[in-house]
């Protein structure tokens, strides 16, 4: 059977990254690596249940976390999560298949939240008609492609902010992403700082900027503040 490294950045999410791990079947030749950057480490105690975890340290940087974790994996495959996600029961079958095609070079889950608001359901149908027309899914929806496609793009670029949608650029250069059908569902509480609206057009909004060559560090700023001001003292980043 296929092996599967399965990479889970971690940061001040263990209650979540709990959920997430009961929701793997995993096969004896599959492994999970969290590169964890909280401060404290995971109290081991609440993940006895897991000894197949491998555990890592990292400075908090999502991007760096994900590259130290993919160093580390020995499967044909690579599958990133977010620690604040729940796999749907027939994961592997779903996001393998597609990659049976050699033109497909990475699958994502279709995204939904776990919040049955009708504005979260609203979003679910935003998200899927963006893949399905641009073929841009976000780390969210979990990343899964060959190992061999992953190194051939350097990997994740290590920066702030929107390195999901720089990778997902890079591999749109050399093949085509496919948004399976079944659902990974993911925590809603994200979106509780400056709610689902403002978030959703905050989203929007740091894309823009970035496509205008903002640099991520002003963007990471724009994006913790909550804030739509374009700012006029941004370092520009290379095109």
């Amino acid at each position: 059977m296929t092996q599967i490294s399965i990479i889970i950045p971690c940061y001040h999410d263990h209650e979540a990254l709990l959920d997430c791990l009961a929701s793997l079947q995993l096969t004896d030749q599959d492994e999970i690596i969290v590169v964890d950057a909280s401060p404290l480490p995971a109290p081991q105690s609440q993940f006895a249940a897991f000894p197949q975890v491998q555990w890592q340290q990292c400075a908090p940087n999502r991007s760096a976390q994900l590259n130290q974790g993919a160093k580390a994996a020995t499967g044909d495959f690579l599958l990133f999560l977010h620690a604040d996600s729940v796999l749907p029961p027939l994961w592997r079958e779903s996001i393998l298949a597609p990659l049976s095609d050699p033109d497909v070079r990475l699958t994502a889950f279709r995204f939904t939240t776990d919040s049955s608001a009708l504005a979260f359901r609203l979003l679910d149908r935003f998200v899927w008609l963006r893949c399905a027309l641009f073929q841009r899914p976000y780390g969210d929806q979990g990343f899964c492609l060959s190992t061999s496609s992953f190194e051939s793009i350097g990997g994740f670029p290590e920066q702030e902010l929107m390195e999901d949608y720089e990778f997902i650029t890079q591999i749109k250069k050399i093949g085509k992403i496919t948004t399976v059908e079944e659902a990974l569902i993911t925590s809603a509480r994200r979106w509780s700082k400056f709610g689902i609206i403002r978030t959703t057009f905050l989203n929007q909004w740091v894309t823009l900027l970035y496509r205008l060559h903002v640099s991520p560090v002003k963007l990471g700023q724009l994006y913790r503040q909550g804030k739509f001001i374009l700012p006029v003292d941004n370092t520009a980043r290379k095109k």
